[in-house]
């Protein structure tokens, strides 16, 4: 028993350093407490100092090498993208349009702008910016948040048919159109935006994909700058480029009524009415004279409806019911144009639009534009 006491309170043995603790015990607990210590100032400086030059490095770099990439897809389509571009062009020489077609693919291949220029007298800058996959809610954001500031119309037209309005076919290209980074709503779309001042950020998606950088890297980069004059900015030649033989093109338009899903399930939608109301609203509060167009359709596209022409009848009643609460003239043009004329379902072929062209600067001339 006193051995034990003796023991217990010994000091350290002989051959030990007094004060230090045996291996494996304080002695680990001091080197994790001087693991956990905070890093010094300097310590922060130099890894904020790394940290900069590491981005503004890849910053410069991406800025050295922009010219030779992709353009970036911010807007609903490339289409949307060259078209933003070429109406900055115009609003920075203080171009202000004298007549803005808007609508969807109808528009952008049916209608001339040029002809509207020749044949109305006092239109001297004609714009067409019709969206390809567009319905009216589409219309109705790009016209009044991207064309309106930028074009500053004198006057209006937009180009409708059925599918604009159908909120029941299987794709609501209102979504694309808000999650493109451009005109993607709410907080996190302006943080977004913001994010643009920088290359890398705006550049994100092609340095992601290794295989845009391999085609652009071989010249092969895609840019949606459309470099014409002036007076050719904005506009686009209609119908199509090619002369298909006669069998080719009833196999196309077979084809293309096939997979025609725009008027599949079709119903007049709300979101749809409201869109178009809104657009003729405020362009009446903004002082845009403003008209409807009904487009050209061949007698195949009415039977891509559910119940044929009963229900593209019935939307052709809405839809102009709505325009003459609001005293908004409507030229009904649907019948105009043979169904020879159409190389698919839904657009006219080159000649045909030409002569669409004319017919319609006629109407408009016709209703005091």
């Amino acid at each position: 028993m006193a051995r034990h006491d003796a023991d217990a309170t010994a000091g350290p043995p002989a051959d030990q350093p007094h004060g230090r603790a045996p291996a494996g015990t304080s002695d680990g607990a001091g080197s994790a407490a001087r693991r956990r210590r905070p890093k010094g100032p300097r310590q922060i400086i130099g890894w904020l100092a790394g940290f900069l030059v590491v981005v503004l490095g890849s910053e410069f770099a991406v800025r050295a090498a922009a010219p030779h990439l992709s353009d970036p897809h911010n807007y609903f389509s490339d289409v949307a993208t060259e078209a933003v571009h070429s109406m900055d062009t115009l609003r920075a020489h203080g171009i202000r349009s004298d007549l803005t077609f808007v609508g969807t693919s109808m528009v952008r291949r049916d209608v001339d702008a040029d002809t509207m220029e020749a044949k109305i007298p006092d239109i001297h800058w004609a714009h067409n910016v019709g969206l390809p996959g567009a319905q009216s809610t589409v219309v109705e954001r790009w016209l009044l948040q991207e064309v309106i500031p930028r074009l500053h119309p004198k006057r209006v037209v937009w180009g409708i048919s059925s599918l604009d309005f159908n909120s029941g076919r299987p794709d609501h290209p209102i979504d694309q159109y808000n999650t493109a980074r451009a005109t993607e709503p709410g907080f996190f779309g302006d943080l977004d935006r913001i994010m643009w001042n920088s290359d890398i950020s705006q550049y994100r998606d092609q340095l992601r994909d290794p295989y845009t950088l391999y085609t652009d890297a071989r010249g092969r980069a895609t840019h949606l700058v459309d470099h014409r004059p002036l007076k050719e900015l904005a506009t686009y030649k209609v119908g199509f480029p090619n002369h298909p033989s006669a069998a080719r093109l009833k196999k196309t338009r077979a084809t293309h009524f096939t997979r025609t899903r725009q008027l599949r399930n079709y119903k007049v939608g709300t979101d749809e009415l409201a869109a178009y109301t809104t657009v003729l609203d405020s362009l009446r509060r903004q002082h845009i004279e403003v008209a409807i167009v009904i487009m050209p359709v061949p007698k195949l596209y009415l039977k891509a409806h559910p119940h044929g022409r009963a229900d593209y009848d019935h939307w052709k009643s809405v839809v102009v019911a709505a325009a003459a609460k609001r005293h908004v003239p409507v030229v009904d043009m649907w019948d105009s144009m043979p169904d020879s004329s159409f190389r698919d379902t839904e657009h006219l072929d080159a000649a045909p639009a030409h002569v669409f062209s004319r017919m319609l600067a006629d109407r408009l001339l016709g209703i005091g534009f």
